[in-house]
């Protein structure tokens, strides 16, 4: 019934993985590790290596430094991905993407349900915002984290990891959310599966390259939104967001790969010219300026 995907550092999960699954799962299922011990697949190219070896109908998408805390979850997912307009489903995400260039929080009107763990600190904290206040299980999102996603195998028709214009390891979960829902499906977090996750997100130069990547393929498709918000805070939202990245771009020197000029061309080329003129950019602007002026000195690219 349900085929878990593992793209894996090593040829196989760890024990403390595999029984976690057997002891937890509650349905019959498949593991299928994709050995990237030699770094041969990206994560896009890896997922859909696993998605063409699958044999069941669902498929789950999961990092291999996680544990699963509820007890028949792959019961409750299988009746959740059962239902017609559910094409990917995950615990923590956003209702808000911006016209921006960042991470798929970055709005801050998110939902959360999973607990925080580092096997250095061991210090589990439990994260939980349902941003909507439903008492359904499901709340729908536009874009999820991928450190553990499910979705409908039959979608994969239609769709796939997209390995031709991305590498690495970034953004292909922002990447397959745009897709499932250019298709007429939609995103959910789900609040009765709880994950424990061991490790943050790391967001350096190769997070960089991807995203301005997917900002360049889905910015004609942005914002994207499951909730309805007024145009006085969609505009300052955005606008906010837009200043946090000018002003990045700003006091960072560019990159061997010149990944900081590239982003800065591309907020100001990309559906930003209403908050480029607002006085309140330019006003933040020349107090940035001011205050910092040895940080407007840029390195050059080789």
């Amino acid at each position: 019934m349900l085929s878990i995907i593992i793209c894996s550092t090593s040829r196989k999960i760890s024990n403390f993985l595999q029984e976690n699954i057997e002891a937890t799962c509650g349905v019959e299922y498949e593991t299928i590790v994709i050995d990237n011990s030699e770094s041969k697949y990206s994560i896009f190219a890896a997922y859909n290596l696993g998605v063409r070896r699958s044999k069941f109908p669902f498929l789950c998408f999961a990092h291999e430094d996680i544990a699963f805390r509820s007890s028949n979850w792959g019961i409750q997912l299988i009746e959740h991905m059962k239902l017609n307009h559910v094409g990917i489903i995950g615990v923590a995400g956003t209702h808000y993407l911006t016209r921006s260039i960042g991470q798929w929080g970055d709005s801050g009107i998110n939902s959360v349900n999973y607990i925080q763990n580092t096997k250095q600190k061991n210090r589990p904290e439990a994260l939980f915002n349902n941003y909507t206040n439903t008492n359904n299980p499901l709340a729908e999102v536009v874009c999820l984290d991928g450190f553990w996603f499910a979705m409908p195998k039959e979608i994969f028709s239609r769709i796939s990891f997209d390995e031709m214009n991305f590498g690495g390891f970034h953004c292909y979960d922002m990447d397959i959310c745009m897709q499932v829902r250019s298709i007429g499906y939609k995103a959910f977090i789900c609040f009765d599966i709880l994950i424990e996750h061991f490790s943050h997100g790391h967001f350096g130069p190769d997070w960089e390259f991807n995203a301005n990547k997917w900002f360049l393929k889905w910015r004609s498709n942005l914002p994207q939104s499951s909730i309805s918000l007024s145009p006085k805070k969609e505009f300052y939202m955005n606008w906010g967001l837009f200043s946090k990245s000018l002003l990045k771009n700003c006091r960072l020197p560019i990159s061997t790969k010149g990944h900081r000029r590239i982003q800065l061309s591309l907020i100001l080329k990309f559906r930003f010219f209403p908050y480029f003129f607002s006085p309140h950019t330019w006003r933040i602007l020349l107090w940035y300026f001011l205050k910092y002026p040895k940080l407007m000195k840029y390195s050059q690219p080789s």
